[in-house]
């Protein structure tokens, strides 16, 4: 067995649901085209044994007519949070391992952990990237735009055009919604990322407007307006009908950041 594979994750238990916080980084969506993911023949005979032997406590490998190996009827060799997602709904997030995420993406574990430091970060990705996409919305302000403004833009501007993905709202948001509430490791990792986009945003927004905000303002506005992004997004994910409709539910998120941060405009 490779080092990498010792570095799996304790399973965590679900508890505390009511405090679940959904992570909630705005800005545009994922940035530049999809990433690959490369690996060496060292790897391929050190790691990918052992992430097959991971995979056969849940997943069955069949060859299909085209000749390409599957997992449980899926191709294999989707990317590793596509996978992440697949088995996570089907397994459960503490029944599904590295080893079984790297054998569905067809990658070693060792690969796995030179993109992804553990099994949560799968579901928040493009973190960085929303953050900065926030702080260029605050560089790329109006003349005559208020700080709240600038927010609710960059809300305006998160994931994609109507009618594209958008992993704010799609199912796999949905997911992470659902895991953040029974996860520990997930809780935690998501209030993790929401505090450092909160600090890093309103520490940009505080230099853009120093005539109307100070370091307590700031962070007071920043927090008001994740705070109704989140409390949004725990109603709307909660119902499994508005899923099948991103366009209308990014509208209606955005309606309600809208009422909560009318009181700043």
């Amino acid at each position: 067995m490779g080092k990498a594979e010792q570095r799996q994750e304790p399973c965590d238990s679900s508890d505390n649901q009511e405090h679940a916080i959904p992570t909630v980084v705005v800005g545009q969506g994922q940035i530049g085209g999809e990433r690959t993911y490369s690996h060496d023949a060292e790897e391929d005979t050190e790691a990918s044994g052992a992430s097959r032997e991971g995979s056969r406590r849940h997943s069955q490998v069949l060859r299909g007519n085209d000749g390409q190996r599957r997992v449980d009827g899926h191709s294999r060799g989707v990317p590793p949070r596509d996978a992440a997602a697949d088995l996570f709904q089907r397994h459960g997030y503490d029944g599904t391992t590295i080893a079984d995420i790297a054998a569905a993406a067809d990658i070693g574990t060792r690969t796995f952990f030179s993109y992804f430091a553990s099994k949560e970060e799968l579901l928040f990705p493009e973190a960085d990237a929303r953050i900065q996409a926030a702080v260029a919305a605050i560089a790329d302000r109006k003349p005559d735009d208020r700080p709240a403004d600038v927010l609710l833009r960059a809300l305006h501007d998160v994931g994609a055009t109507d009618g594209g993905p958008d992993d704010l709202v799609d199912r796999v948001a949905a997911l992470r919604l659902r895991l953040i509430k029974t996860v520990p490791a997930v809780r935690g990792r998501a209030l993790q990322l929401q505090l450092d986009a909160q600090l890093e945003i309103a520490r940009h927004l505080r230099r853009a407007f120093p005539d109307e905000l100070d370091d307590v303002g700031a962070a007071a506005l920043v927090g008001a307006f994740i705070g109704a992004v989140t409390g949004a997004l725990q109603v709307l994910l909660n119902d499994p009908a508005t899923l099948d409709n991103p366009d209308r539910l990014r509208h209606q998120l955005r309606h309600a950041t809208d009422i909560a941060l009318r009181p700043w405009q």
